[in-house]
Order: C-alpha cells, then structure tokens, then sequence
C-alpha cells in the first residue's frame, strides 16, 4: 500500500510540476507582448501620407516590426521591407548610425542616404527579388 500511494503522490507531483511551467511560460509570454505593445505606441507607425526626414540614430526589428529612431527624437515604426538589389536587403539590416532618411508625402518609398548615395525602400513590400 506504501508504494502506490507513493506512486500517486509522485504523479501528482508531475503533474502540479507541468502545469506550473507552465503558467510561468505563459507569464513571460504576455509580459512580452505587453511590453511590446508599449514600445509600439510610443512608435509612429510610417504612413503613405506622411512626410519626414532625419538622420537614422537607432534601428532596433521586434516580431516583422522596424523600430527606427532619429536625431530629432521622431520614434517611427513600419513593416517588414526588403530590396533585393542591396547587400544587406532587410531594411532594419540596411539602415546604420548616421543615414539619412526620408519620406516624401503621398508616398511609399523611403529613401536612404549615406555617402553621397540615393538607395530606396517601398514600404511592407520585398522589391526586386531575383527569379528562382
């Protein structure tokens, strides 16, 4: 009789072992998608009919999200973009400490400046992609 109420309270032991792993694992969960929703509010999200430029200080990608910071303390945020005809083709890979960006209003293209050089992203869209 020893040995199964042994068993019984070692099954029990599991299972409460589970489940508290559980809860913990949906803890850290939602603490971060709440704290990422924190961060997406204080970001402007990058609209066609906005209008901006700056110089790029900070670039930071969460979950397909682009994180930009500028100089002049804009927070701006946008989706996934690639051109495939730069090395490295992600935009937040792209975009380093010192570009500068820009967006025309009424558009979705942003432009990038850096060493004397013009390179565009089409916002949300993975442009020239090579043929498979």
């Amino acid at each position: 009789m020893v040995t199964i109420a042994g068993n019984k309270n070692n099954g029990f032991v599991k299972v409460a072992v589970v489940i508290f792993i559980f809860l913990i694992a949906l803890f850290v969960f939602l603490l971060s998608n709440q704290s990422r929703g924190v961060k997406d509010n204080r970001y402007t999200r990058i609209n066609t009919h906005d209008c901006f430029n700056g110089r790029v200080v900070n670039v930071n990608v969460n979950v397909g999200t682009i994180f930009i910071n500028l100089e002049d303390s804009k927070q701006l945020r946008t989706v996934d973009t690639r051109n495939y005809t730069y090395t490295p083709y992600f935009l937040d890979e792209f975009l380093t400490y010192g570009d500068s960006i820009s967006k025309p209003a009424h558009t979705d293209t942003l432009y990038i400046y850096r060493a004397n050089k013009r390179y565009f992203f089409i916002i949300g869209k993975f442009i020239n992609r090579p043929e498979k």
